[in-house]
């Protein structure tokens, strides 16, 4: 299924049932916008009990500057796609646009390194899309972490999973 088809599905979630416990793993960076993000949220909270938990391992940077480096960097190919991803300073103000309490971090998942090559396989991005990448590394604001840097080949970018718990504020 494309990726647009899922996210259309996940907007337009409405259950008969509600569950106890709803968990996330990697999909709201698939969320292009904040916009969505929040509306998928919420329809993930309305099919959520009163005193039921969310878990969210979202994908995510350490500063607000690496998670616009990211998203730039993936809007900027149509062939890997836009992206939204996270970071610590903006889970808990989308959480709250969406009803949730405020989230709790649990801990952290294993870190993903994605390379030009993992992109090259993927979605058989070439040598000038590559240096365009390079290029708005290169020209982004002073990274305060090594998160997202330029390599020989091409590039690196590590993403964190925080994991979160949060309830439903209804």
């Amino acid at each position: 299924i494309p990726d647009s088809d899922r996210q259309l599905k996940a907007l337009k979630i409405k259950l008969k049932n509600s569950f106890d416990v709803i968990i996330m793993r990697s999909s709201l960076d698939y969320f292009p916008t904040e916009k969505l993000q929040i509306k998928v949220l919420s329809n993930l909270r309305n099919c959520l009990e009163n005193d039921g938990v969310f878990f969210n391992q979202a994908a995510s940077l350490p500063t607000l500057i690496e998670r616009n480096l990211a998203d730039k960097i993936y809007k900027s190919n149509k062939k890997i796609g836009k992206r939204h991803f996270q970071c610590s300073k903006d889970i808990g103000i989308i959480y709250k646009k969406a009803g949730f309490a405020a989230p709790q971090k649990l801990g952290f998942a294993k870190p993903l390194i994605v390379t030009e090559q993992e992109h090259i396989d993927r979605y058989k991005i070439n040598s000038k899309e590559i240096k365009r990448i390079q290029n708005l590394i290169q020209n982004a604001p002073k990274l305060k972490t090594k998160s997202i840097q330029n390599t020989k080949t091409g590039y690196k970018m590590k993403f964190i999973f925080p994991i979160y718990a949060t309830s439903n504020k209804k």
